[in-house]
């Protein structure tokens, strides 16, 4: 397979797009009457062939970085959690095989109990026991917008996205048996008053270009408009025998999430020397959703082509309901984290071992 200039025979692009299972999510934030060490958890439920069966807890610190509690039935890589807040602290084994978490029509019902990482007991309950339908909402989670040092554009895609409603709940949450006080949510949402607690079904858990060092592959170019390559399905826009990016897709169950590119992104061996190409990109899912956008500059200098992503517009929801937007309004974090990202990519064409980049993440503000 050809990887020269003049003639190629194969598309080399620098993306990486990564989705990981998950079943439900349980945000409960603490931070009007945190514990001196955690100012929120995050129970998760699991039921894949990557990550087994259970519910595992995620303690965000008040020092910025998280603890990792999950039962020997759930199988987790750490550096999955490099990108939440300051980065992960302690991963630990706890049995949580007990452990109740349940999301219906009416809302969440949770029960979860363990020890944290200096032997404290921790109880979370949450319980909806309205027979009122609750509402929903569709959004991408701020999950990103305390990162520090991030390895990754994260990307947490809910479609069914619901706050726990204070009128008829059981909302309990002790640390070492002292009760703690749950946050609330400053505006109304269908004229329900709200817990900041949050929740959701089948979120779909995107990352885009983990940080690498190391070689990238060229990847065979077909006659036809798309190119099926580690798990993603590769869009091309021809002209002639010469193609270019026009989208990256990946797909979980019934979901997706795809990165486009306008213009399409140059195949790599197709830049000339002391030539480039700048453009934008937008990176969707779910239409009720909306997208995150921004721009992608290209630059080679000899055998080096610089790449560089900022998602500069931030994430455009387009949700309709007033009192929704007025909550995005209230905290502009939740659309305006993603234009603090900058993806930075160098890539040696000349390597003597075949094409090597170097890329990370930094954050702008």
């Amino acid at each position: 397979m050809s990887i020269t200039a003049d003639a190629p025979t194969a598309l080399l692009h620098p993306f990486h797009l990564h989705i990981d299972p998950m079943q439900r999510l349980l945000l409960v934030n603490l931070e009007r009457d945190p514990d001196a060490l955690y100012q929120g958890f995050e129970p998760q439920a699991f039921d894949d062939d990557l990550h087994g069966r259970g519910v595992i807890v995620i303690g965000w610190r008040r020092d910025g970085r998280v603890d990792v509690f999950h039962p020997p039935s759930v199988r987790l890589d750490p550096a999955t959690y490099a990108i939440a807040g300051g980065g992960l602290h302690l991963m630990l084994e706890r049995p949580l095989e007990h452990a109740r978490f349940d999301i219906g029509p009416h809302g969440v019902n949770a029960d979860v109990r363990f020890d944290d990482t200096i032997g404290r007991p921790i109880e979370l309950r949450i319980a909806e026991r309205s027979k009122r339908v609750a509402p929903r909402i569709a959004l991408l989670a701020p999950m990103g917008a305390a990162a520090t040092t991030p390895s990754a554009l994260p990307l947490v895609l809910m479609r069914d996205f619901g706050f726990v409603r204070r009128s008829g709940t059981e909302a309990f949450v002790a640390i070492d048996g002292r009760a703690h006080a749950l946050d609330h949510l400053p505006v109304p949402i269908d004229l329900q008053r709200m817990y900041f607690v949050r929740y959701a079904e089948a979120p779909l858990i995107a990352t885009l270009n983990p940080a690498h060092t190391g070689p990238i592959a060229a990847i065979g170019l077909p006659d036809g408009a798309f190119v099926d390559h580690a798990g993603a399905r590769h869009h091309l826009e021809r002209a002639g025998a010469r193609a270019s990016l026009a989208s990256i897709e990946r797909v979980h169950g019934d979901q997706r999430v795809a990165v486009g590119f306008a213009p399409a992104f140059p195949n790599l061996l197709d830049v000339a020397p002391d030539a480039g190409r700048e453009g934008r990109f937008t990176i969707t899912s779910d239409p009720r959703i909306g997208s995150v956008a921004g721009t992608y500059a290209v630059r080679r200098e000899g055998d080096t082509v610089s790449v560089r992503m900022v998602p500069c517009d931030g994430w455009r929801p387009r949700e309709r309901r007033l009192s929704v937007r007025l909550m995005y309004r209230v905290n502009a974090a939740f659309r305006s984290w993603p234009s603090t990202y900058l993806w930075s990519a160098t890539i040696d064409l000349a390597a003597e071992t075949g094409p090597q980049m170097a890329s990370y993440w930094s954050r702008t503000a």
